[in-house]
């Protein structure tokens, strides 16, 4: 049993799966030097390369103990920008004000809202 996921264009061409799936591009973000202890999302692949990968993933808590991960977002961030106590330095970017990098997230609730064009 075969599957064809061919899909007509207009044209009368048939287009591949792969050109048929929607694309979600991002607005270009200008590279920024970041601090040389910041991981990476290409570090962060080679480190996880030496673990099994059924080990499940958890971030430390807040006031301690570990929460788990529950998923990852592209979220564009302004750094530096905030200095209250228990806030992070860096935030969300609008959508309306570029962002001054793009950052992987690691979200540990399973309703955290995410940005992600």
């Amino acid at each position: 049993m075969s599957i064809d996921l061919g899909i007509d264009s207009p044209s009368g061409h048939r287009a591949s799966p792969r050109k048929a799936r929607a694309k979600i591009t991002s607005k270009p973000v200008e590279p920024c030097l970041l601090p040389s202890e910041v991981l990476t999302a290409g570090r962060l692949i080679a480190l996880l390369e030496d673990y099994d990968p059924e080990a499940p993933v958890v971030i430390e808590g807040q006031y301690g103990g570990f929460e788990w991960v529950r998923r990852t977002s592209r979220v564009p961030l302004r750094l530096n920008v905030n200095s209250l106590e228990g806030f992070g330095p860096h935030d969300r970017a609008d959508r309306a004000k570029a962002a001054d990098a793009m950052a992987v997230a690691i979200l540990v609730q399973p309703a955290t809202a995410v940005f992600e064009e």
